[in-house]
């Protein structure tokens, strides 16, 4: 796989850094972006429109508020082939409501010109911190682009329906519309692309775990994993590992995934770039 390119947004983006993966014939180029890879790359992001073909069954049920059934998208996990999708792959990482840098970000790729042969990824996380949440929300929507479910996206999605309280910076919450609502309700936890052992999720996976066998929560918002004692009808020398939310303890996730499916993900920014391992590459 030859590198193509690699280039860095001039100016970080209010409230968080972004990402931007590209994948052409088989080159890939990251901008900005959290990476480790296995001779491959992974991206994270949600897959929708003409073409994809959603795979799911015998997930996990939610059970905090976080998960709470009535989020839960139709398709969890959603599959495509790589044939079903445009030449190119565009993957952005978490926008965060700065609709006016995201802009720039695109124009800088050659859009809206390279909409025609390019499917755009999103990561997830479109929303909160930024000032234009809702307009991210519907220029993703109406944008024909595929985007996974953040932790932001989950929260706003949770005031919307009406199973959460209001939080700090929430308001623009009602000026969403119902195809919006519906939008963030559909938003999968991981898009597999078949042809390219790539998973794409918002905050990582636990290594080791089936991806039918991971808690829908943590897929959004993990961030390190720490080792526990293997089960009884484990091998003991095969480690175990515990999903962790900070930072603080253990390690992060991707330092120990192994495969045999590369990821690609976003949600943890202040790692910056996560290129020196292999199997997970982070986009933030």
């Amino acid at each position: 796989m030859n590198l193509f390119g690699l280039a860095k947004f001039a100016n970080e983006l209010r409230a968080r850094s972004r990402a931007v993966a590209m994948l052409s014939r088989g080159a890939l180029a990251f901008v900005a972006a959290t990476t480790v890879s296995c001779g491959r790359r992974v991206l994270t992001s949600h897959l929708r429109g003409a073409g994809a073909r959603a795979a799911a069954s015998g997930f996990p049920r939610p059970r905090s508020y976080s998960d709470d059934e009535r989020l839960l998208p139709s398709v969890p996990h959603v599959e495509i082939d790589r044939k079903d999708l445009k030449e190119n792959l565009l993957v952005i990482g978490d926008v965060h409501g700065c609709f006016d840098e995201l802009q720039a970000l695109q124009n800088q790729y050659g859009f809206p010109e390279r909409a025609e042969d390019t499917t755009v990824i999103y990561v997830g996380d479109l929303v909160n911190k930024g000032p234009k949440s809702a307009e991210v929300v519907k220029f993703v929507r109406t944008s024909g682009a595929l985007c996974v479910r953040g932790n932001h996206d989950n929260a706003a999605l949770a005031l919307a329906i009406g199973i959460r309280d209001p939080y700090k910076g929430s308001d623009w919450v009602n000026s969403l519309s119902d195809e919006d609502i519906q939008f963030l309700q559909e938003l999968p936890y991981s898009l597999t692309i078949r042809g390219m052992n790539l998973i794409i999720v918002h905050a990582g996976l636990v290594p080791g775990v089936p991806l039918a066998e991971q808690k829908l929560k943590n897929l959004f918002k993990m961030r390190n994993v720490v080792e526990k004692d293997a089960d009884g009808d484990r091998d003991s020398e095969v480690p175990a590992y515990v999903a962790l939310e900070k930072p603080t303890d253990g390690e992060p996730w991707a330092k120990v995934w192994k495969g045999p499916e590369h990821v690609v993900f976003g949600h943890d920014a202040k790692r910056k770039l996560q290129d020196k391992w292999c199997g997970a590459v982070a986009v933030r």
